[in-house]
């Protein structure tokens, strides 16, 4: 038997602009929908099952520093332009699952909890079905 994964073991990398995969800092628990959805239609004779597809997202909350980090400019630049781009979300250990494709990254909704830090809502919306993978390094 294995360990259970948590939330917080969800890491995700963004294209730097160069190619090179880095991890956002300061990442909030995350959260994986791979956007499928199962269903049953039901008729006067008979019913059928079958599935819709919304796509795969990944949605966690970030938290800014002062002055601001490079990557975090760049998740505003992200968001502000829709442009696509290279993302991986991983589990933070070896053996874990890993998620890799191309995406577009929005920001959504920023809010301030009782101790005052600001945090942002973060959406990472695939493009296509990305590939699931192992983590190894």
């Amino acid at each position: 038997m294995g360990n259970a994964v948590k939330g917080k073991e969800r890491l995700l990398y963004i294209d730097n602009g160069s190619g090179t995969l880095v991890e956002v800092p300061f990442q909030g628990d995350g959260t994986y929908n791979p956007g499928k959805t199962a269903g049953t239609s039901r008729t006067k004779n008979g019913s059928h099952p079958y599935a819709t597809d919304a796509g795969a997202t990944f949605t966690t909350n970030i938290e800014f520093e002062r002055p601001m980090l490079a990557v975090h400019t760049r998740l505003q630049d992200l968001s502000a332009s829709g442009e696509i781009i290279a993302v991986e979300v991983r589990d933070k250990n070896i053996g874990g699952q890993k998620y890799s494709g191309t995406a577009q990254v929005v920001l959504g909704e920023e809010t301030s909890g009782v101790d005052g830090v600001l945090s942002q809502a973060l959406s990472v919306n695939f493009a296509d079905d990305p590939v699931t993978g192992t983590v190894t390094a």
